[in-house]
């Protein structure tokens, strides 16, 4: 109700239709407030808009016509159009208004989004720079170990963590250290380069742990490609027995 009438206010000032004490307030108003000098040029346009007719002239019948209804409108008529139309031009001006708060929320409620974004974003940034110092430092085993396993909470590793992982399963010397990197990028095996990455190392691994465990990760994933891989492993002398027996399970399997 407050500002219903603080917009009528406003188009009485517009339509000088205030005391001229009562205007110089106004007018003292609009020059400390901004927000009500926002309000008050909405009205002014809005008053403009309303009060703007074409530039034709009237023919003599429609003059005719006009004069004939002007002498017979009663002045309670005729006061009752004034207060419908400033009626309808406050109603105007809160539409208005209501229009402005609305993309004002919708505003703000897009910056929220992007701020609370990038900060996820940031935090994502901090995880990676975390997970890449712990899996290069050699002097810890257990840190490295602990990386992974962060590494396996992040739901879109990106290139970097993924060629880091596959790195600490190749090269890692820690066995435990490998066979969590194993693990964790069995997560990722439909992405093309993790599924190469699986493949090739079945002909370089030496650990037995870690490569009875990709024979059996490749195997379930049926992946034919590694017969060669596993007929080469039960010819090679000096390995284990339990790694041959894996290749001969898979070769089974995959046959």
């Amino acid at each position: 109700m407050e500002q219903e009438r603080l917009t009528a206010l406003l188009l009485q000032y517009i339509d000088h239709q205030l005391a001229p004490d009562r205007m110089e307030e106004v007018r003292q108003w609009l020059a400390e407030d901004k927000e009500l000098q926002a309000h008050y040029h909405q009205l002014l346009n809005i008053s403009n808009a309303m009060n703007s007719t074409p530039g034709e002239v009237p023919s003599e019948r429609m003059e005719a016509r006009y004069d004939q209804w002007l002498d017979t409108v009663q002045k309670g008529q005729h006061k009752k159009t004034m207060q419908l139309t400033l009626w309808y031009r406050i109603a105007a001006s809160l539409l208005v208004l209501v229009g402005s708060v609305a993309i004002l929320v919708s505003i703000r409620t897009l910056n929220n989004q992007r701020k609370e974004l990038a900060l996820i974003q940031q935090e994502l940034e901090k995880t990676k720079q975390l997970v890449i110092a712990d899996l290069t430092n050699r002097q810890s085993a257990s840190q490295r170990m602990n990386a992974v396993y962060t590494a396996q909470e992040i739901t879109h590793p990106d290139a970097d963590i993924i060629n880091l992982l596959i790195k600490t399963m190749n090269e890692d010397p820690n066995s435990n250290v490998r066979m969590v990197a194993l693990e964790s990028l069995s997560k990722y095996y439909l992405q093309p380069e993790v599924r190469t990455a699986l493949i090739t190392s079945m002909a370089y691994q030496k650990d037995p742990v870690v490569q009875i465990a990709l024979i059996q990760l490749l195997v379930q994933m049926k992946e034919k490609v590694i017969l060669k891989d596993l007929e080469a492993i039960t010819q090679q002398p000096g390995l284990i027995k339990a790694v041959k027996d894996e290749a001969y399970k898979g070769i089974f399997k995959l046959t």
